[in-house]
């Protein structure tokens, strides 16, 4: 009789999702009727979180009001909504948040602005959160950094928001002074590639040398530059674009932590971008005031 036991694992996995909506562009008052620009958000999260079974999804460009009539919309169990928008004491963020209250409890939410030469600056939204399947904690850093059309790709003021993300995320330890594991996800108006987010952000495509270096962050949108098997690239669609009209301005990435196989870990995906069509459609028509795909990113674990 053999009295081996073999001992069985399972992966979980917990998928993170930014999308800028473009429903109401910071600045930017929309007297139209929005209700079909509405609808169609809504079922972008409906598709998020069926088909790409995310459990984060972090929205821009939009307002608590509209925030709220989209959650009655969709009409959501277990999710929590959530929003820290406020022009009090500094500029206002344009971005909300829902995500599934049995995975996550949020601890705390931060805005982190920094005062350049000019004025205030946003340089992301910090949520902590506790993973409940751990017990560990979790950071969120969310940011929609300035068009360039307001602010070129060389001005110091990128340089700016880089240096003072960083500076955040490196500094964003737990009890026990360990670096908290982080994502930092966004609209940076910038590619992976742009000096900003190489040197001052110190990110990297080079995900070994990313895991050996406590200090550098690992950029898997780098692979959005390509087409990818399905013949997609890019997130956010310019139709005056010279050289290219797909632009990777929707970015994810992560601290090595999320690298080392330590709990959560990063997984191995081949694309960022799901698989919708239909958006890809109206982004690139002329009518339609949308322009950024959604990006997703996901951690798994072996139990």
């Amino acid at each position: 009789m053999n009295d081996t036991t073999v001992e069985q694992t399972t992966t979980i996995a917990l998928t993170f999702a930014w999308w800028n909506t473009a429903l109401i562009p910071a600045g930017k008052v929309r007297n139209l009727d929005m209700t079909g620009h509405r609808s169609t958000i809504a079922s972008v999260i409906s598709s998020l979180i069926n088909d790409i079974k995310a459990d984060f999804i972090a929205l821009c460009e939009i307002t608590i009001g509209e925030l709220e009539r989209i959650r009655k919309e969709l009409a959501l169990e277990g999710w929590i909504f959530f929003a820290n928008q406020s022009d009090v004491g500094g500029p206002i963020f344009d971005l909300c948040y829902l995500f599934k209250a049995e995975v996550f409890e949020l601890l705390d939410a931060l805005d982190i602005t920094s005062n350049d030469y000019i004025g205030s600056a946003k340089v992301a939204q910090r949520l902590t959160f506790i993973e409940k399947i751990t017990g560990e904690p979790i950071c969120i850093f969310a940011s929609h950094w300035p068009s360039l059309l307001n602010v070129p790709p060389d001005d110091y003021r990128r340089h700016h928001l880089a240096s003072t993300l960083r500076e955040w995320v490196l500094k964003t330890k737990d009890d026990s002074e360990k670096l908290i594991k982080s994502i930092m996800m966004g609209d940076y108006n910038a590619e992976p590639y742009d000096k900003h987010m190489q040197e001052h952000l110190f990110t990297s495509r080079h995900r070994e040398l990313a895991t050996k270096r406590e200090n550098m962050l690992y950029n898997p949108t780098w692979s959005l530059l390509v087409e990818d098997p399905r013949g997609f690239k890019g997130t956010y669609y310019y139709s005056g674009g010279v050289f290219a009209k797909w632009l990777a301005f929707d970015q994810i990435f992560v601290t090595s932590s999320l690298l080392k196989g330590e709990s959560w870990k990063l997984s191995h995906q081949s694309h960022m971008v799901p698989d919708m069509l239909d958006l890809r459609k109206l982004i690139r028509s002329a009518k339609s005031k949308f322009d950024h795909m959604p990006i997703y990113a996901t951690i798994e674990r072996v139990i």
